[in-house]
């Protein structure tokens, strides 16, 4: 027995370890993937990410420190006025464009992105709080944590009321962060104990956890973020660094298929085809016409007029490793993961061209054509042959506000209430259009120049296209869970399933002059 009295005190560790940090079964160790160093080395504080960067404050200062996510070097301070103490956390707010504070305190304010100043501030009913985020998932709510209490809340973003308490097992968590339906919490520990990050289920069971890298002093392991490419970023604490980690996740890039396809005539008769892309094997059906497997799970659709005969080419775009395939017709590499196809006729040639968006830094890029950087994280890129023009216009539409900006063009507001989908191509044909949105909770489609429908519903991807050849774009949608197509004062047929993504769009363009048509 005295020979093997360190395996009884082994095993009790472990089980002591498993009881703090039970170890459930899952897909994914984290590791880090790159460091960066903190603004300050003492007590410690939050970062968030915005518009590729990263924004970070500390215990101590009472100023937001943007930073290079590569080097950490600080490239612009923001002075805030009105804490009359230091700042603990910090989040941007992508539907009122603005940050969210932790004060020292029992309070949170929003803050300008400029300027620092206090726009409002919310007293949540909550204990000892510290950390603090947003997300798309609930825009109008904060996620926020009691260090003291072991306790995560949500919060309404308008007035602080509670709407959501998740007990974390008494556990002192710090920072917070929403990955889809789990939330990645930072552990502040006292003196002496290494730092981690637990992942939380929303009943408040833990799911995973990751110990951060012994390195001097732990105490008061910080804010956490998540950048566009699904990495999370954690501020270690005192004498530590911040931290990006991997932890499995990727971000499904939010995009509106049908507005991104560039055409939907597949047999060149001057009508938008009834048509469906199944992801999970490659089929392409386009109703009365064709069938043929094309592509692979995860590749995105971007069918279009790439060689100028007037019809549309199948084609697809495979983010992992930028493959652009067009069927019957060329296949090159141009991207990455985490950007989103913009395919389209940028010079007026008459041909398609590969083309994508990255909104974590705004970059468009087309293919042996240019580069350019026109929008910020959160922008939904709207593309269009706006003006009655062959040729196709850069433009982004900013969900928080309603902004729609075509470059070269204008810059007009246009919708922007909760889960308005950008379609532009609704107010004309070949050309002309103009901002339009279609709102699934209601069933409005709207056009800036004046026209107004009520058709469709939550259940419903929006499908316009030239359906009846008349040269403008019907609202037309696809009811996946039936496989119902229904285009306003056009078709009706049944033609697909649920999970098929809609491949139909406007009609390729003439080679004569252009047609023009709108409500």
């Amino acid at each position: 027995m005295r020979n093997h009295w360190w395996k009884l005190v082994l095993l009790a560790g472990l089980f002591c370890f498993l009881m703090i940090f039970p170890r459930t079964s899952r897909a994914f160790d984290p590791y880090i993937v790159h460091s960066i160093p903190r603004a300050s080395s003492g007590w410690g504080g939050g970062i968030t990410w915005y518009d590729g960067y990263i924004y970070e404050v500390h215990s101590s200062s009472r100023s937001i420190y943007k930073k290079s996510p590569i080097t950490g070097a600080v490239v612009e301070t923001i002075a805030t006025s009105g804490f009359p103490a230091g700042l603990q956390d910090i989040a941007y707010d992508g539907k009122r464009n603005c940050f969210w504070i932790k004060g020292c305190g029992y309070y949170y304010c929003k803050v300008a992105l400029t300027g620092g100043a206090i726009l409002q501030t919310i007293y949540p009913p909550a204990g000892f709080g510290f950390g603090v985020f947003w997300g798309p998932e609930d825009p109008d709510s904060l996620w926020t944590t009691d260090q003291v209490g072991g306790t995560i809340y949500k919060v309404s973003a308008l007035n602080g009321a509670l709407e959501t308490t998740i007990p974390a097992g008494g556990n002192p968590v710090s920072g917070i962060a929403r990955v889809e339906d789990k939330l990645w919490c930072g552990l502040a520990k006292e003196p002496g104990y290494a730092g981690w990050i637990i992942e939380y289920d929303m009943s408040g069971n833990q799911t995973n956890a990751f110990q951060l890298p012994s390195v001097g002093y732990y105490n008061d392991v910080g804010g956490c973020t998540l950048d566009d490419d699904g990495y999370l970023w954690v501020q270690g604490g005192k004498e530590t660094a911040i931290y990006q980690i991997n932890i499995g996740y990727d971000p499904v890039p939010t995009f509106i298929e049908t507005d991104i396809i560039d055409s939907g005539d597949y047999n060149g008769d001057g009508k938008s085809d009834v048509a469906i892309f199944r992801e999970a094997n490659g089929l392409w059906a386009v109703r009365d016409i064709t069938r043929f497997y094309f592509g692979a799970s995860g590749d995105d659709p971007v069918p279009g007029d790439y060689d100028n005969d007037g019809i549309t080419d199948a084609g697809i775009f495979r983010g992992s490793n930028g493959l652009w395939v067009i069927r019957n017709i060329t296949r090159a590499y141009y991207g990455a993961a985490g950007y989103i196809p913009v395919p389209g006729d940028y010079n007026g040639d008459g041909k398609c061209d590969p083309g994508l968006f990255r909104s974590s830094n705004g970059l468009w890029a087309v293919k042996d054509l240019t580069r350019v950087y026109w929008g910020a994280q959160s922008d939904l890129p709207v593309p269009g042959y706006y003006s009655h023009s062959r040729q196709k216009y850069i433009g982004i539409f900013r969900p928080s506000n309603g902004l729609w900006a075509i470059r070269d063009l204008t810059r007009t507001y246009f919708g922007g209430e909760a889960n308005d989908v950008p379609l532009p191509s609704v107010a004309g044909g070949i050309g002309g259009w103009e901002p339009a949105i279609f709102r699934p909770s209601t069933g409005l489609w709207a056009v800036k120049s004046g026209f107004r429908a009520y058709f469709g519903n939550e259940a419903d991807k929006p499908a316009p296209g030239d359906y009846d050849g008349y040269g403008g774009n019907e609202p037309a949608i696809f009811r996946e869970v039936s496989g119902l197509w229904v285009a306003r004062e056009a078709t009706r047929c049944y033609f697909g399933r649920s999970g098929d993504v809609p491949v139909s769009g406007r009609v390729c363009n003439p080679s004569t002059a252009q047609m023009s048509f709108s409500y």
